[in-house]
């Protein structure tokens, strides 16, 4: 099995989007956390499963157009 390991960033991106959810639906914020946590334990038992974000070619990074103003 995979090892899976959450950033101190990507804690605070669902921490953010908790809140962000708790100010209209206070209910629904746990269990959307929870969701997501739980479909990225399915990468510890599939980490092939999906694709890397630099293989996808219709992505860009995040704030790249940002930085070129």
């Amino acid at each position: 099995m995979a090892e899976l390991t959450w950033t101190v960033e990507a804690e605070r991106w669902l921490r953010d989007i908790h809140d962000f959810i708790a100010q209209d639906t206070p209910a629904a914020a746990p269990r959307t956390v929870e969701t997501l946590y739980q479909k990225a334990e399915i990468l510890r038992e599939f980490p092939e499963s999906g694709c890397r974000y630099w293989q996808r070619p219709d992505r860009h990074k995040f704030g790249s157009s940002r930085e070129k103003k």
